[in-house]
């Protein structure tokens, strides 16, 4: 019998999105550390991903501050739209959001992270009669087994899958192990 939690593609929340919170840096950095001693104790998979959006920078820059922030809100909609209840969404340095995912496989994760890369096409924006395509990036790190001692690694496997994801021209998903390339 498969864990219903690692079926991204089924609806994720029974508690509505529009009720949930958005964690702040200092939040999502102390969940994950919580998170983390939890999946190790009880030898469950926890999956980290961060977020960006694409050139976020030059987007606030060609269309202002506030078309930045409403892209940031859409995505923050489509995450909790896609997400379970039980996972938690929070910002981080950058203008970047961090998603962790507790009970989630990796393959789980990249089917999530996979629908989230195609499903952002829904953050694009009128602009003045214009449409400013927008697409998002995505670094993936799960903790599965007993491989890894400590938070910083799963987090830093994120950072450095998303880095990835960027440089090589952004709108994907990219996975790392925590010790290196996966």
């Amino acid at each position: 019998m498969t864990d219903p939690r690692s079926q991204a593609s089924t609806p994720r929340s029974h508690t509505p999105p529009e009720e949930r919170g958005l964690y702040s840096v200092a939040q999502i950095q102390h969940l994950l550390r919580i998170e983390f001693a939890r999946a190790q104790r009880y030898s469950y998979p926890l999956s980290c991903m961060l977020l960006a959006v694409d050139q976020l920078d030059a987007l606030r820059d060609r269309h202002g501050y506030e078309f930045k922030e409403q892209v940031l809100e859409r995505l923050v909609d489509l995450l909790k739209r896609a997400t379970r209840s039980s996972d938690f969404l929070g910002r981080t340095a950058d203008d970047r959001l961090a998603l962790l995912l507790p009970h989630t496989p990796p393959q789980g994760a990249r089917t999530l992270g996979a629908r989230l890369i195609e499903n952002s096409g829904v953050l694009s924006a009128e602009l003045g009669g214009n449409l400013a395509r927008v697409s998002v990036s995505i670094g993936l790190c799960s903790l599965e087994g007993e491989g890894m001692l400590f938070h910083d690694a799963l987090y830093r496997g994120a950072e450095l899958a998303l880095e990835e994801a960027i440089a090589g021209g952004g709108g994907r998903l990219c996975v790392r192990a925590a010790g290196g390339p996966s």
